[in-house]
């Protein structure tokens, strides 16, 4: 999938040390019996953004348009460090 993300212009840009939310959107093709359309949306808040370290946590809702609908609730954390 290929997707992106948009800070809120009231929240700070994302340019604070603590607590940045986030939205997100989700495109791109998945194949698991058969080829289907993925697409999806997220909200995160970026816990806490150094220059070395990144805390993140998100969840979100997923789809999958084939030969039947499928969809899912998917649940992220995630520890980024930078070298």
């Amino acid at each position: 999938t290929v997707g992106g993300g948009l800070y809120s212009d009231f929240l700070g840009r994302g340019r604070r040390r603590f607590f940045n939310p986030y939205l997100d959107v989700r495109l791109g093709v998945a194949y698991l019996d058969g080829a289907a359309f993925a697409f999806g949306a997220g909200a995160g808040v970026e816990l806490f953004k150094h220059d070395y370290l990144l805390v993140d946590t998100n969840v979100r809702v997923l789809g999958l348009a084939g030969d039947s609908f499928d969809t899912a609730v998917v649940a992220g954390a995630s520890l980024v460090f930078a070298f």
